[in-house]
């Protein structure tokens, strides 16, 4: 499996806009040819994204957590392939958070 770095940014008023990727044509290809074995999730679906179906991995793990596009389910990172070899799935979504510390109010004046 190959990792192709597409980045969706998020503004702080909802606006999104994709990141440049680093990706060669072949790998763009390879994408192209499994967008038919994507799935929109339906109404009923249970899209498995806050925690890794196996492991305790979540998006806040150092290599995120990884969704399959075909079966919803969310893997770590040492678990992918083992998901791919047993299902063929080729196409995941890499989740990752991370936490933005509030800057400190500042200090009160007494008056």
């Amino acid at each position: 499996l190959a990792r192709c770095p597409l980045t969706l940014l998020l503004g702080k008023r909802g606006e999104m806009a994709w990141q440049e990727a680093d990706c060669d044509e072949a790998l763009l290809t390879a994408v192209r040819s499994q967008l038919k074995n994507i799935k929109v999730p339906g109404y009923g679906d249970r899209v498995r994204k806050t925690e890794c179906v196996l492991s305790f991995d979540t998006p806040e793990s150092a290599d995120g957590l990884f969704v399959s596009l075909s079966s919803f389910q969310g893997y770590g990172a040492d678990f992918v392939q083992q998901d791919h070899e047993r299902t063929g799935n080729k196409l995941y979504l890499n989740l990752r958070w991370k936490r933005i510390p509030k800057p400190a109010p500042p200090p009160e004046e007494a008056g």
